[in-house]
């Protein structure tokens, strides 16, 4: 039964690392210390709704996102989502979606000429 904590511990970890923040920091902001919180991650501890809710605005993640029911995305476009919703400058965040455009249109015109 551990395996869904397991499953919400790995993307509490990688919101965290993705927004540069400690687990001592996150604990901190949901009166928790370092190591309550790091049990989250780890798996070690099941998490309340409440303290689920409070993390998706702290990590600017759903609920959903971390409970794995957001359209199950692959890993890689999980990191992409996660990489972009980092970004806080909605500059920085139009320029991205440039980039990936330009990178999947030069991907498709590869493609139509084979």
């Amino acid at each position: 039964m551990r395996e869904p904590y397991l499953a919400i511990g790995k993307r509490l970890r990688q919101a965290r690392e993705g927004l540069g923040l400690s687990q001592q920091e996150v604990g901190n902001l949901i009166g928790l210390s370092d190591v309550g919180y790091g049990a989250f991650e780890r798996g070690d501890r099941q998490i309340s709704i409440e303290h689920l809710l409070r993390l998706s605005v702290i990590l600017g993640q759903s609920a959903a996102w971390f409970l794995g029911l957001d359209g199950q995305l692959t890993e890689r476009e999980d990191h992409l989502l996660t990489t972009f919703r980092s970004i806080t400058s909605p500059v920085f965040q139009e320029q991205a979606l440039e980039v990936v455009k330009a990178v999947a249109d030069a991907d498709r015109h590869i493609w139509e000429e084979c």
